[in-house]
């Protein structure tokens, strides 16, 4: 009986618990205060962004934060909205060139989010990354955080 009981408990504290954990809890962004580096003397961004987040904020966060900047997110092929997933090498990234080029000197290595809403995806967007020194694309939930960095409108 006292195996038994072991395992229970085990158990529980294993496989149930975990499941009482609110979802919302781990999947919003962060709340710790918001740090916004523009270009100075220490330094620059690249010429093409105007403002870089190091926090992970929400995708509606990011579109905030790119507006209080006087900017945007980048946008993927010029467009709102895409299809698909993968983009073909060559499609042009607003601030990052194209898919495929080199990742932009100076900006720090992460994901960010991009303006571009997946289509037919409810909730979704893309967002750009390093992908080995190459500009590269994914997509994400839109309440996840990624790093945010804008562009001029």
């Amino acid at each position: 009986m006292k195996a038994f009981t072991r395992i229970f408990a085990l158990a529980f504290a294993l496989f149930l618990i975990p499941a009482c954990v609110p979802l919302d809890s781990i999947y919003t962004s962060q709340t710790a205060p918001q740090v916004t580096r523009v270009p100075d003397e220490k330094k620059e961004l690249p010429s093409q962004f105007i403002a870089l987040s190091e926090r992970e904020m929400t995708w509606d966060e990011a579109k905030a934060f790119c507006r209080q900047q006087g900017g945007r997110l980048p946008l993927i092929g010029g467009r709102n909205s895409l299809a698909g997933g993968m983009l073909p090498s060559g499609t042009p990234i607003d601030g990052f060139g194209s898919w495929g080029a080199p990742w932009p000197s100076g900006l720090p290595s992460a994901t960010y989010w991009a303006g571009t809403e997946r289509t037919g995806d409810p909730d979704v967007s893309f967002v750009v990354a390093d992908w080995h020194g190459k500009v590269g694309n994914n997509y994400a939930h839109q309440f996840r955080g990624s790093k945010v960095v804008c562009v001029r409108q």
